[in-house]
């Protein structure tokens, strides 16, 4: 809504009187709450020659229709008289506008207004004729002297420029695009003298040809910017330094001489020789021989080869010569391999050897049985090249079987106080599946007091097989009592395989 405001006046008295406003069709207010308004006249009585404070009417400004405004005077009171006559302006038809309040002397038009033109293009009119510069920017050729990049200019500004005038073109200011721009400047064929301008600025082309006018020096420093510009692109003729993809004539394969080689040039000369990746060569290449000892990625020729050679057996009958080696054989090969020491060495395994640290008393046992003897222990391995020792006896191991020699070293003493016979037998029993059997490595009789030592070495020589499991037992005793021996320190027992 839009509350209407204004006085009635004649010179300077009050003409009270009753407004009437009538709209020329029905309108609808579409926000809430909607309405619908009716061509119905409205009265507004001004009692006092002014329109009351609390008149507010529908705007019509965004609804395309307008209203039909009549002001009657009024002629007599009690009761009120209104004159059918209306004074100058009324009638006349007026758009309320949009605004918060507006008077009523602000809708009146300065000539004849119709709905086909509404007051509000007369605001419009009457906001830019009090406004000179607004009016000086709406139309018009407004001269602005010589161009200058950082002035803003628009539709109408004319300036000079290059000795020629041009006319500014477009409607949204702009700044920084010089005049020579087509799409923003006009050139007015008029020099700064007033004179016609007889140079043409068309840019350098075909239509120059035949052409009786006079180019602009703009047009030709476009175009000897242009040749410049083409010029650099241009190679040198001495030190050229080409890019892109140029090309260039090939020459017969058999040229040799300072013209320009192309790539199919280059390809059909390189046909008859060897890439560096992977050459394949034919026919007797050659290449420098490599010193002695050379170690390296180097071709190596034949000469480098036949002097490495020289220092390298044959393999038809070599004759060694230093410390020659060879792989070991594994052990039970029987080929032409050959034999090295470590094979023979192996040959010959198990090699076993234990001895005692301490003496043992071997305790009084029955000398008349067998498997009545005491175990003698050994506490220090000597020598087991095979693992075939396992507590106080000797195992072969698997697939060792084979002629053995059995050797002992044996320290015997008596510690029976009295003088008597002293007996002692040392047995080897050997252990083959579970089942015992028993040699007798020696049989000792002595009269002797106590600490009487005797050494005994014998030797067998047995085939033994993969499992079997070697122990010596001590036997002793006296005649009478039957006293105990010791087996002294320093003890061994060993056995080694011959074949």
């Amino acid at each position: 809504m839009t509350t209407l405001t204004g006085t009635f006046e004649n010179g300077s008295v009050a003409v009270p009187g009753k407004l009437v406003l009538t709209l020329a069709n029905g309108t609808v207010k579409d926000t809430a709450p909607k309405k619908i308004f009716l061509p119905k006249p409205i009265e507004i009585l001004c009692p006092s020659g002014a329109i009351p404070g609390s008149t507010n009417i529908e705007e019509t400004e965004t609804k395309n229709t307008s209203y039909y405004l009549e002001y009657f005077p009024r002629i007599s009171t009690s009761p009120d008289v209104f004159s059918d006559e209306q004074l100058s302006p009324f009638p006349f038809y007026t758009v309320i506008p949009n605004l918060a309040s507006v008077d009523i002397a602000d809708l009146v038009p300065t000539g004849y207004v119709s709905d086909v033109l509404s007051t509000g293009a007369v605001r419009i009119a009457r906001v830019i004729a009090s406004d000179p510069a607004l009016a000086a920017s709406i139309g018009g050729i407004t001269p602005k002297g010589a161009y200058n990049i950082s002035t803003s200019y628009k539709r109408g500004d004319v300036v000079s420029y290059l000795n020629r005038f041009f006319l500014a073109s477009e409607v949204v200011p702009f700044s920084g695009i010089v005049p020579t721009n087509t799409a923003y400047w006009m050139e007015i064929p008029v020099a700064p003298t007033g004179s016609i301008a007889l140079g043409d600025s068309t840019v350098y082309g075909a239509s120059w040809n035949n052409s009786g006018l006079a180019p602009t020096q703009d047009a030709v420093y476009d175009i000897l910017q242009s040749v410049q510009g083409t010029i650099t692109l241009k190679a040198n003729t001495t030190d050229a330094v080409l890019a892109g993809n140029p090309t260039t004539p090939t020459q017969a394969t058999s040229d040799n001489s300072t013209r320009i080689a192309s790539t199919a040039y280059v390809k059909s000369n390189l046909s008859s020789y060897a890439p560096i990746a992977s050459p394949a060569l034919t026919g007797t290449p050659t290449a420098p021989t490599p010193t002695a000892g050379n170690n390296t990625t180097q071709i190596s020729t034949t000469a480098f080869i036949q002097s490495a050679l020289s220092s390298y057996a044959p393999l038809s009958s070599p004759t060694f010569t230093g410390d020659p080696k060879a792989p070991t054989p594994v052990w039970g090969d029987s080929d032409t391999s050959i034999s090295t020491t470590a094979f023979v060495r192996n040959y010959f395994t198990p090699v076993a050897q234990v001895e005692k640290t301490t003496s043992q008393n071997t305790g009084n046992n029955n000398f008349s049985t067998v498997d009545g003897g005491s175990v003698i222990t050994f506490n220090s391995t000597i020598i087991d090249t095979d693992s075939t020792i396992s507590g106080n006896s000797i195992i072969l191991p698997s697939g060792r079987g084979g002629f053995y020699g059995i050797f002992m070293n044996l320290t015997i003493g008596t510690t029976s106080s009295a003088s008597a016979t002293h007996k002692h037998a040392c047995y080897l029993r050997i252990n083959r599946s579970g089942v015992d059997s028993f040699i007798q490595v020696f049989v000792n009789i002595v009269t002797a007091a106590t600490g009487v030592t005797e050494t005994f070495s014998p030797t067998l020589f047995r085939n033994l097989l993969a499992g079997d499991t070697l122990t010596l037992l001590s036997n002793s005793g006296t005649s009478a009592s039957f006293s105990a021996h010791t087996v002294g320190s320093g003890s061994s027992f060993s056995i080694i395989r011959l074949y």
